[in-house]
This record gives C-alpha cells, structure tokens and sequence, in this order.
C-alpha cells in the first residue's frame, strides 16, 4: 500500500529505506504504531503514527506520519 501512496503522489518510493524504517518502527514501541484500515475483511489502507519529545509540550507527542486509504474507501 505505500507503493500505492507514493504513485499517487507521483513521489518515488525507495523500497529498502521504507522496509528498514517499518521493521524498526515495528520492533519497538517507544518509537510508534502502525495500524491497517479495514473495509470488507481486507485492508484498504493505514495509519502510522509516532513519537518524538517536544521542547513547546514538554513530554512525548504522537505524529500521524503517514494516513493513506484506497480511492474507493475514501468518501
């Protein structure tokens, strides 16, 4: 599906970059979440959100980096 967000945006996708950062993302939660969106038993997009330290808040806050859904899903 990031293949499919990138097209879309007409933004090139390097494949190992993406596929590092998710196996990090994933292999840690202090660093962020990833959760699909389903729709009819199969995922149709999805949602990444993480966390950085914020000097303005002063503690931890969540980023959606990445929302993507399937043209046919949006509405």
């Amino acid at each position: 599906m990031m293949q499919e967000f990138y097209a879309e945006a007409a933004y090139p996708l390097n494949h190992k970059r993406a596929a590092e950062a998710f196996a990090r993302l994933l292999a840690d939660d202090r660093l962020g979440h990833v959760w699909f969106i389903r729709a009819h038993l199969r995922e149709v997009g999805y949602v990444v959100v993480t966390f950085c330290f914020s000097m303005e808040y002063g503690g931890l806050i969540a980023v959606v980096d990445d929302l993507f859904i399937q043209k046919p899903f949006r509405h």
